[in-house]
């Protein structure tokens, strides 16, 4: 895909090869739904309509992973050092759920979606009930990338991963890394066996395996230990009442990601490889920004978002481009800015998708730093975290 021109900060009919291009554009951003949503349409959220129909008859949960960098991940919306602590609590992707169960029922959604971030060095926890909530015991600490940051690894103690949901849980979703001399361990509910896994994958067994346990409704602690062996790294874990079906809203945001290191094709066990295994409903893939703010390869830019997409497509889900906030000028000139934010929306274009243009809703850093709702030159505060979430909730529960 060539790369269009840079053009003003909204101007996207930006000239393509072929003289379908400025139609398609127009067409394109035409007629939103709701506020800054485009191009939604029976044909291309057909995942999406069934998993409102599923949750409103309260017939089976939705799950919808947000996927991205810091934005995404709450970075700027905590305490201390570029408010990074606590940020999952604050962050858009759990107000999304708040709103979007609120509208459809009362929310009941928790999740665990990784460790620590790649900047900021607080380890990320359980982001609905708080970070009191995930204890990690002795030998426990983080690795690779997976959804929303690292893997929860103990290669040497029996100490367990402890996990109190904030609401009487009778089904626990799970996935961990299989691999040759990986760990055997177990999972139990307040010292209850569930059972006993060997992780060490079998040939031919799939790199990342979901697990499915149910049983009574109970508020104990969840509990991971590993009992010998190599590694036990867990990917990611959710657990609900499936009596009462929700929408559950997954945080897969890794502070500093690049979208050719979510793309990983390498790595078995990547952030594109975790979300795949985790079977959602809906994706919202939010990326870009820290390849404008290295000012990366722009030709490398198109490959890898094309092959990330395609392969969440292929899981059947519905996919939402969405175009990030802008950076403050001063610190990544909007011609730099502009360039990738136009094969964002050129490739939403090419491959049909629904678009959340969060640029234009926040109309500049400086506009929107002038409404309180930045933290700093990249990213959004605790107010612009509650405007983010609103066209999500919208994409959602329309």
């Amino acid at each position: 895909m060539a790369t269009p021109p840079v053009t003003s900060i909204f101007d996207y009919t930006f000239a393509l090869p072929g003289s379908s291009w400025p139609a398609k554009i127009a067409e394109f951003f035409s007629g939103a739904k709701k506020p800054y949503c485009y191009n939604f349409k029976d044909s291309n959220t057909a995942k999406l309509q069934t998993m409102r129909g599923n949750v409103r008859s309260g017939k089976q949960n939705g799950r919808v992973i947000c996927m991205g960098d810091s934005i995404p991940g709450g970075h700027g919306t905590g305490t201390g050092a570029n408010g990074f602590s606590g940020a999952r609590q604050k962050a858009f992707p759990r107000k999304v759920a708040e709103q979007v169960n609120r509208e459809l029922l009362p929310a009941q959604s928790i999740a665990i979606t990784g460790g620590a971030g790649v900047s900021g060095g607080v380890t990320v926890q359980d982001y609905y009930g708080g970070a009191s909530r995930l204890v990690p015991g002795p030998g426990w600490g983080n690795i690779s990338q997976g959804i929303g940051g690292g893997y929860w690894q103990n290669s040497t103690t029996s100490d367990p991963l402890a996990w109190m949901p904030e609401v009487p849980v009778d089904t626990l979703e799970y996935s961990y890394a299989q691999f040759s001399g990986a760990a055997t361990f177990t999972v139990d509910i307040g010292g209850a066996a569930l059972e006993t896994v060997v992780a060490a994958n079998a040939a031919g067994a799939a790199p990342i395996r979901k697990v499915t346990l149910g049983g009574p409704a109970s508020l104990r602690a969840i509990n991971w230990k590993r009992l010998s062996g190599g590694a036990l790294n867990l990917c990611w874990a959710t657990a609900y009442d499936s009596t009462k079906a929700i929408i559950d809203v997954w945080n897969a945001g890794i502070s500093g990601a690049l979208v050719d290191t979510i793309n990983n094709t390498a790595n078995p066990w990547s952030a594109r490889s975790a979300v795949v295994a985790a079977q959602p409903d809906v994706v919202f893939v939010q990326i870009g920004m820290n390849n404008w703010i290295q000012n990366t390869d722009p030709t490398l830019f198109d490959p890898a978002l094309r092959s990330l997409l395609q392969a969440l497509m292929a899981t059947g889900a519905t996919v939402i481009l969405v175009n990030p906030t802008p950076r403050a000028v001063a610190n990544t000139p909007l011609v730099t800015q502009m360039i990738y934010v136009n094969k964002i929306v050129a490739m939403a274009i090419e491959l049909d998708l629904p678009f959340l243009d969060l640029r234009e809703m926040f109309v500049s850093w400086e506009v929107a730093n002038g409404r309180s709702w930045m933290n700093d030159v990249t990213h959004p505060g605790q107010v612009g975290a509650s405007m983010i979430a609103e066209p999500y909730a919208y994409a959602l529960a329309a």
